[in-house]
C-alpha cells in the first residue's frame, strides 16, 4: 500500500468523525432546547382572562337609571354644640359674651336660642326603575327629611317623585315617579345576589358627584361585609368606583341584572364600596309597598362572637354560630327554653357561620312565624322550635359596654391563689351593684382588680364585672368561686359568664 492510499484513508476517517460529532452535538442541543423551553404545545389549554365589553349592557339598562334631586329642611347641628359658641365668643367678642358685662348671666347659654334652627338641604342621589309603572328603588338616606324630590331620566325627562315606603335599618326606600296615564317607562331586571361569586365582574351606574350618570366597572371584592353600627346588612364589597351621588344606584352583573344597590363608601379608602344585596331588598319590598315600613321579627336574645378560645371551651372544632349571652325575659327565646350559654348553629337548616348572620336571618322573617333552631348545649346538638314576635325594642346587639363600679375590699388571703392563676381578685357583690345590674339577691362575685398582663385582663375581663358562672357552674359565693377555680388544672380552659352594667357576655381563656 502506497503512501497516497494512507493519506486518502486518513482524510476520509477524519471527515467522518467530524461529521458524526457535529451531528450528535446538534441533535443534543436541539433536544435540550426543546426540553428547556417547552416548545412542545400542551394538550390542555391554560385558562384565559376574558375582557368584557360592557357597552351593550350599558345601552340596554341606562334608560332605567335616573338622577335624584332632593330638597328639604333639616335641623342644623352646628348651633347645638357648646364648642361652637366658645369659638364664636373668642372670634366675635360680642358684648353679651364679655365676662365683665353685668348682663352676661342673662346670655350665659345662648346656644339654647338656636337649638331649633332649621337649614335648607340639597342633595343628589340615584334611583332605578323596577317596573314600567314608575316604581323605583333608592337609599333611605337619599330621601330622608325630603320636601321635594324630582327624577331626571337619561332622556332628560323630569318627573316628580313620591315616597311609598322606607326603612332605615336596611337603608332602603321604595319610590314612585308620578307619570301621565298610559306612559310606559323602561325598567331593569332583578337578579339573584346569592349566586354572586368573588371575582365576578360588576358594573355600577350612578349620579357620581352630581355630574350625571356615570358608568364604572370592577369586580366583586367580597361578600357578607357587616359595617360597624349596622347588624342587619350583608353588604357586597366591590372595587367599582362609587362616589357621593352614587347612593341608591344599581350594581349590575355581566348579564345586566341588578344584584345590588350602591349604598356606602369607606372613608379614606380607595376601591372599597358597598352595595345592599338585591335579595335582601326583595325580602322587605312587599312590606314597603303595603305598609310603608318594615316590621321586624325578634328572637329575644343578646349574642356575641364565638372566638377560638370560646369554641374550644364549648367543644366546637372551629369558631362558628352565635353565642347566647343573655335571654330577654318573656321573649320568644325565653318561652321556647333557650338559655344563656347556648350556641345557635342553624336557623331553619340555614347555617349560622358567625354572630353577624343571626340578626339578618331572624329580623327579615315574619312576626308569628315558627322557626327551628339547631342549638349546641352541653356539647350536644338539640333542636328548638321558636315562634317569633314583632320587634319591640331598639337593641342592636352592641352590648359590650364599659363599667368601672367597685365593690367592697377583697380578702387578700382568699384571692391569693385566684390572683396567681387568673390574674384577678374578686369580692362579694354589694347591694347597690345588684340593684343597678338587676342581679339576684344571692350569688356571683365582683372583680375588684386585674393584674397587668394576666390572662383575665388580656381576654377582656374588666374591673367591676360580676362573674355569675365559671365553666357553666353558677357561682354561689366568693368561697365557692375559689373552690371552682382551684379545681381547674394548668393548661385547662376557663369559661366565665359575666354581667356588665346590665348586659351579659362570655369570656374564655386558657390557664398556663
Amino acid at each position: 500500500m502506497t503512501l497516497k492510499f494512507w493519506k486518502r484513508t486518513t482524510l476520509i476517517l477524519a471527515v467522518s468523525f467530524l461529521t458524526l460529532g457535529t451531528g450528535s452535538w446538534y441533535l443534543m442541543a436541539k433536544s435540550n432546547n426543546k426540553k428547556f423551553w417547552h416548545t412542545r404545545p400542551s394538550t390542555k389549554a391554560a385558562p384565559s382572562i376574558q375582557a368584557y365589553d360592557f357597552s351593550p349592557l350599558v345601552s340596554r339598562v341606562k334608560g332605567a337609571v335616573f338622577n335624584l334631586s332632593v330638597t328639604g329642611r333639616s335641623p342644623s347641628r352646628r348651633f347645638n354644640t357648646p364648642g361652637y359658641f366658645r369659638r364664636f365668643k373668642r372670634r366675635r367678642g360680642f358684648p353679651f359674651f364679655d365676662e365683665d358685662n353685668p348682663f352676661r348671666r342673662r346670655y350665659r347659654s345662648p346656644r339654647r336660642r338656636y337649638r331649633r334652627w332649621i337649614r335648607p338641604r340639597h342633595s343628589a342621589g340615584t334611583g332605578f326603575l323596577i317596573n314600567a309603572e314608575g316604581y323605583a328603588l333608592t337609599n333611605n338616606h337619599v330621601v330622608r327629611n325630603a320636601g321635594k324630590i324630582t327624577a331626571q331620566l337619561a332622556d332628560k325627562r323630569v318627573f316628580k317623585v313620591k315616597v311609598i315606603g322606607k326603612t332605615s335599618f336596611v337603608d332602603l326606600a321604595l319610590i314612585k315617579l308620578i307619570i301621565p296615564k298610559g306612559t310606559k317607562l323602561p325598567h331593569v331586571f332583578l337578579g339573584n345576589s346569592d349566586k354572586l361569586k368573588v371575582g365576578e365582574p360588576v358594573v355600577a351606574i350612578g349620579n357620581a358627584k352630581a355630574l350625571g350618570l356615570t358608568v364604572t366597572a370592577g369586580i366583586v371584592s367580597a361578600r357578607g361585609r357587616v359595617l360597624r353600627g349596622n347588624n342587619y346588612n350583608n353588604y357586597i364589597q366591590t372595587d367599582a368606583a362609587i362616589n357621593r351621588g352614587n347612593s341608591g344606584g344599581p350594581l349590575f352583573n355581566k348579564r345586566g341584572e341588578v344584584v345590588g344597590i350602591n349604598t356606602a363608601i369607606l372613608r379614606n379608602g380607595r376601591g372599597i364600596g358597598f352595595a345592599i344585596p338585591i335579595n335582601l331588598a326583595l325580602s322587605v319590598l312587599p312590606q314597603l309597598r303595603t305598609k310603608g315600613k318594615v316590621e321586624r321579627a325578634q328572637l329575644g336574645v343578646m349574642i356575641q362572637h364565638v372566638s377560638g378560645s370560646l369554641a374550644r371551651s364549648f367543644g366546637l372544632k372551629r369558631p362558628r354560630g352565635a353565642l347566647v349571652a343573655r335571654v330577654t325575659p318573656n321573649s320568644p327565646a325565653a318561652k321556647a327554653g333557650i338559655r344563656a350559654g347556648d350556641i345557635i348553629l342553624k336557623v331553619n337548616q340555614q347555617v349560622v357561620e358567625n354572630h353577624n348572620q343571626l340578626p339578618i336571618k331572624i329580623a327579615f322573617l315574619s312576626p308569628g312565624q315558627q322557626v327551628t333552631l339547631q342549638v349546641l348545649r352541653n356539647r350536644k346538638k338539640i333542636k328548638i322550635k321558636v315562634v317569633l314576635q314583632k320587634w319591640g325594642g331598639d337593641e342592636d346587639g352592641n352590648f359590650l359596654s364599659d363599667n368601672s363600679s367597685s365593690g367592697s375590699k377583697p380578702n387578700s388571703q382568699q384571692n391569693k391563689k385566684t390572683a396567681k392563676k387568673l390574674g384577678m381578685t374578686v369580692t362579694k357583690v354589694s347591694k347597690s351593684v345588684r340593684k343597678s345590674f338587676k342581679l339576684k339577691a344571692k350569688g356571683g362575685v365582683q372583680v375588684v382588680s386585674l393584674k397587668a398582663g394576666g390572662p383575665a385582663k388580656q381576654n377582656g375581663v374588666r374591673s367591676g364585672d360580676v362573674i355569675v358562672a365559671v365553666n357553666q357552674i353558677p357561682v354561689k359565693s366568693v368561697a365557692h368561686f375559689h373552690k371552682i377555680v382551684g379545681k381547674i388544672k394548668s393548661g385547662g380552659y376557663v369559661l366565665l359568664r359575666i354581667k356588665r352594667q346590665g348586659t351579659a357576655l362570655f369570656v374564655a381563656f386558657s390557664i398556663d
